[in-house]
């Protein structure tokens, strides 16, 4: 209605950010439990799904460009933008997963290993915190200046790839899903406080910020938001977690975990409303009045 409130993007971005933040955040995971704790079993699975799951993030983001089988201009010049610096990012991020994947299926040198798991948590974590960057950048939407943003959808990255690897490790039947189980709840658990804090925060910045929380709390998202991040993303999966045996309360608060890491970027992206143009607002007035 009225166009503030156009976004700048649509669909194809929110999969973009929920499939590339799931794949970086369960290679950050799986890698970061092999260097912690020495899990061999989850290095395989865990670099499929960064490799999957960013690949197909970044064709939707391919697939957004104006033409987009001009996309590898954008890799001509790193610095030229936030885009161009993130196409790096994503390409760097494919390769080294690439690699792990190789080395840990070859059973290669553990140093070998052990450096690529490095690289891979870093790289992850920076693909992950870049799909909050992508929307940061964008000064004309208030919602979204906020340097909080990419450190939200960092920790969501993480809970959905904590979810992606306790699923794919119980239809493996490993014995890991309990303990990715508890990474999760662990994350959902600070995800939901960055969430309400985000809002809090931006609820008492500018003008333009505060109608998009109304929109959020109150308004036409108020359905995603509170059915589906709040109900569907953070109760579901600590109800299952806490209340719900075994087997069937990890699946139940993975398959939850990851449809509300969909919504929150759902939620976010169409929250971003551009400020009014001159008019606008009596033009707004002038119809809901008539």
């Amino acid at each position: 209605m009225y166009g503030q409130h156009e976004s700048t993007w649509g669909i194809k971005i929110v999969n973009y950010l929920f499939l590339a933040g799931m794949g970086a955040g369960a290679l950050a995971v799986g890698a970061s439990l092999h260097l912690i704790a020495g899990w061999e079993q989850v290095l395989l699975p865990a670099a499929v799904l960064g490799i999957v799951l960013v690949s197909a993030g970044s064709l939707f983001l391919v697939a957004d460009l104006g033409r987009p089988l001009n996309f590898w201009k954008v890799l001509s010049n790193p610095a030229s933008s936030m885009i161009s610096i993130g196409a790096w990012i994503l390409t760097l991020f494919l390769v080294v997963a690439a690699g792990f994947l190789l080395m840990a299926n070859a059973g290669g040198p553990p140093g070998w290993i052990r450096s690529l798991s490095w690289a891979s948590v870093v790289l992850a974590l920076a693909t992950a915190s870049y799909t909050g960057v992508l929307l940061g950048v964008v000064k004309a939407r208030p919602f979204w200046n906020n340097p909080l943003l990419p450190v939200l959808f960092t920790v969501s990255a993480l809970s959905t790839g904590s979810g992606a690897l306790g699923l794919v490790d119980l239809f493996q039947g490993g014995a890991e899903f309990q303990l990715l189980g508890q990474a999760e709840m662990g994350f959902i658990l600070l995800e939901s406080v960055m969430v309400f804090l985000y809002l809090a925060i931006m609820n008492h910045s500018t003008v333009d910020a505060m109608r998009s929380v109304r929109l959020v709390v109150s308004g036409r998202l108020a359905l995603p938001f509170w059915g589906g991040v709040v109900g569907l993303g953070l109760f579901v999966p600590l109800f299952s977690y806490l209340f719900l045996p075994g087997e069937t309360g990890v699946a139940m608060g993975a398959v939850a975990t990851l449809g509300g890491g969909y919504f929150l970027r759902h939620t976010f992206m169409f929250a971003g409303l551009r400020p009014l143009l001159p008019g606008e607002a009596l033009e707004a007035s002038f119809l809901v009045k008539r």
